[in-house]
C-alpha cells in the first residue's frame, strides 16, 4: 500500500535538504539519514535513497547510498539539521530509470508523482 503522506514528507526533507531520522522495519533504534531521492524500483517498490550518518550528523566513513523501502519506514522525524548533498550523487543514473518522485539534484519540474499498480 502506498504511503503518499510519508512520500510527501520525505520529498519535503529532500527539497529542504534536512536530515531525517526513522525506525526501519521495527528496528531497535532510529537511524539518521541524509535523504537524496524517492524513486520507483524496476520491481515496483517505492524507495528512499539516502546516506546513513552518525547520530551527530557526521557522515559515516563509507559514503555509499543505502536504499530504504518507504513501506518499512516508521516514526519519521524531519530534523532542522541541514545537509549538503555529496557532489557525486546523480539521480539520472540506471538505478533510478524506473522513475524519480523527488531528488536533491532535480528541480521540481524534472520530477513527477509516481504511479504504481
Amino acid at each position: 500500500m502506498r504511503r503518499f503522506d510519508l512520500e510527501q514528507r520525505l520529498c519535503g526533507a529532500i527539497t529542504g535538504r534536512r536530515t531525517i531520522r526513522f525506525r526501519y522495519r521495527g528496528g531497535a533504534g532510529p537511524v539518521a539519514v541524509l535523504p537524496y531521492a524517492v524513486y520507483l524500483t524496476e520491481d515496483g517498490r517505492i524507495c528512499l535513497a539516502g546516506e546513513a550518518v552518525q547520530a551527530s550528523g557526521k557522515r559515516a566513513a563509507r559514503a555509499a547510498l543505502d536504499d530504504f523501502e518507504v513501506a518499512g519506514i516508521e516514526d519519521l522525524e524531519v530534523t532542522s539539521r541541514p545537509f549538503k548533498p555529496a557532489s557525486q550523487f546523480d539521480s539520472h543514473g540506471a538505478r533510478f530509470r524506473a522513475g524519480v518522485e523527488c531528488a536533491v539534484d532535480r528541480r521540481q519540474d524534472e520530477t513527477f508523482q509516481l504511479e504504481t499498480d
